[in-house]
């Protein structure tokens, strides 16, 4: 199968409304030196939290994992240049929210949390029994919602498209595409 049919078809299958050209020039167009990354949407503290997370969605295994395709850079530029402006903000206040209940919950930030701490913050939050609940809220209209609904909605936003965007990147990645999916 050629790289671009199965881009498409990933995309498709994920239910994402990206277009296959976009994450293909996306993907192209990111370093594969983590070092000489610069977020173009994150601050530093949220990059830190994506890779934290991108570590956890997708480890390496028998396989590549997320942090050895650089998919933190990949979720960047997705969030940069593909969502709306409303999507970004839902995202960047997510993360003030994720690292506020990170610090509540565990008297951690995300600069001195390890994975082990973000795993089981991570676990505690979103899980199978709480999924019928998360995706629910998030199907709500966002302006009726009062404040308490809104850091819970902007809270499972943000995982929910960091996590979309990660397994994205993960199954268009060249590698992964080219050495596992044939």
């Amino acid at each position: 199968m050629e790289r671009r049919t199965a881009i498409k078809n990933i995309v498709m299958s994920l239910g994402i409304s990206v277009s296959a050209s976009s994450v293909l020039s996306i993907l192209e167009s990111c370093t594969n030196n983590r070092a000489k990354f610069k977020p173009v949407f994150f601050n530093l503290n949220e990059k830190r939290l994506i890779d934290l997370l991108v570590d956890i969605i997708l480890p390496r295994t028998s396989t590549l994992g997320g942090k050895d395709l650089n998919l933190t850079q990949f979720v960047d530029k997705i969030c940069k240049h593909v969502l709306a402006t409303q999507e970004q903000h839902f995202m960047k206040q997510g993360a003030e929210v994720f690292q506020s209940r990170l610090n509540d919950e565990l008297n951690k930030t995300i600069s001195n949390a390890s994975a082990a701490d973000l795993e089981v913050f991570v676990s505690s939050h979103f899980n199978t029994s709480k999924e019928k609940e998360i995706f629910s809220l998030l199907e709500q209209d966002f302006d009726t919602l009062n404040e308490a609904e809104k850091n819970n909605y902007q809270f499972f936003y943000f995982f929910k498209t960091a996590r979309e965007f990660s397994l994205l990147g993960y199954f268009t990645s060249q590698s992964i595409v080219e050495d596992y999916l044939k």
